[in-house]
């Protein structure tokens, strides 16, 4: 990419102005994220060497989504061990996601040479693996890079088109240290999980006090007299998944829990009624669209 290829060249010819406004390998690194942090490519890519790979997404354009995502802030240096003409320095910093603070830290390794200090690399190489809800997130305004590519340290520049989708926390970030090809994961956000809870609850209290429950609820056991199950449905936790197929549906599981009573046929036929706390398996899923609809299914 045009914009890419001049960044590296822009970034090239800020070395000079980069170092002279820092000093030792503590101030490269630290001008480097604080470089990041500011949303400058070519700034950052002046503070040392950029690793083979290609370099189309180490624009002021991408760093931007990056760090419109989850702002680097909290830039620390903790720690220098110089070894002749390199050294190892220990950072810190804080990336600010929605779904709360994420601290990194690592050790990053600087050479020096006739112009200062330089970092070894100045971009991570990486092959992002995202294989779910495909067809609902967009990855830097394109699709995932086929293959091994070149980000800035911070958050993977994923957007999805609901705002029932997100990255799973412990995988929306990338970082020098970190794997070289990262599992991204997608699921479904506090909101979708609190609207579908109280949606699957609602529909499992219907289950258990319409006169004419629908078919598709779920019973206690295969023998259950269809009809028979009547109670109240106790506050219940469950599980939420985001499907791998290009759609992302969501599906839910766990094991509600209804204080009532139902009949149960035994295997020579015979009715007999079993009372008290009875575990009912619930299944459903739904498309992460509005409105959220969720419908049983037979959990596969």
């Amino acid at each position: 990419m045009v914009l890419a290829a001049t960044a590296v060249v822009a970034g090239a010819a800020y070395s000079y102005v980069g170092y002279r406004a820092t000093s030792g390998p503590d101030g490269a690194v630290e001008g480097y994220f604080a470089a990041l942090a500011r949303g400058d490519a070519s700034a950052a890519l002046g503070f040392g060497d950029v690793p083979a790979g290609p370099t189309g997404l180490l624009t002021d354009e991408v760093l931007a989504e990056q760090q419109q995502l989850a702002p680097l802030s909290e830039i620390s240096i903790l720690d220098v061990t110089e070894h002749g003409g390199t050294a190892d320095v220990r950072y810190g910093y804080v990336l600010g996601f929605a779904t709360g603070a994420q601290p990194v830290s690592g050790t990053m390794r600087v050479v020096k040479g006739g112009s200062g200090w330089r970092l070894a690399r100045t971009a991570v190489p990486t092959t992002i693996v995202m294989d779910q809800a495909v067809d609902r997130f967009t990855f830097a305004d394109t699709t995932v890079p086929d293959g091994r590519t070149l980000l800035f340290p911070g958050a993977v520049p994923v957007r999805f088109d609901t705002p029932y989708l997100q990255v799973d926390p412990s995988t929306a970030a990338v970082g020098f240290g970190g794997l070289a090809t990262p599992d991204v994961r997608v699921e479904p956000t506090p909101a979708a999980r609190a609207a579908l809870t109280r949606q699957l609850t609602a529909n499992l209290t219907r289950c258990v006090t319409a006169a004419r429950p629908d078919p598709q609820c779920p019973l206690p056991s295969p023998r259950t007299v269809p009809g028979s199950l009547h109670g109240r449905i106790a506050p219940s936790s469950f599980t939420f998944r985001v499907s791998s197929t290009a759609a992302g549906p969501i599906t839910v599981s766990g094991t509600a829990i209804c204080v009532g009573r139902y009949r149960t046929l035994s295997y020579d036929n015979v009715v007999r009624t079993v009372s008290g706390r009875v575990p009912l398996p619930a299944d459903a899923m739904t498309y992460p669209v509005a409105p959220l609809t969720l419908h049983f299914t037979d959990g596969t």
